[in-house]
């Protein structure tokens, strides 16, 4: 198999961002709610680092369009992730799906 296309990216030295698609942008953020909802059934959720967590997460997104893109569309995708990861947060039946059973680690 080869790339067909080049995939645009910058190089920061320690860090490298890529391009990324709108449905990626939408999911970053609506996925936040879901972590946000497992680590409050598990007890390991801090309001204030998520919430830092969930900001550097958007900023990060607008930087990867910005320097990457060279474009501030694919934007609203992050607003709409938000939003309906807000729904996710408040919906009150949410729980975790049960641990896979795994077989045991051979010796």
């Amino acid at each position: 198999m080869r790339r067909t296309r080049d995939i645009r990216q910058l190089d920061l030295g320690i860090r490298h961002f890529n391009a990324s698609s709108d449905p990626y942008r939408y999911y970053i953020m609506r996925n936040r709610a879901i972590l946000k909802k497992y680590y409050r059934f598990h007890g390991m959720w801090y309001p204030g680092a998520f919430a830092l967590g969930t900001a550097l997460t958007f900023a990060k997104e607008i930087l990867r369009l910005i320097l990457v893109e060279k474009t501030i569309r694919g934007t609203s995708n992050l607003f709409k992730g938000l939003r309906d990861g807000q729904r996710i947060a408040n919906d009150n039946s949410w729980k975790p799906m049960a641990p896979l059973k795994t077989k045991p680690r051979r010796q």
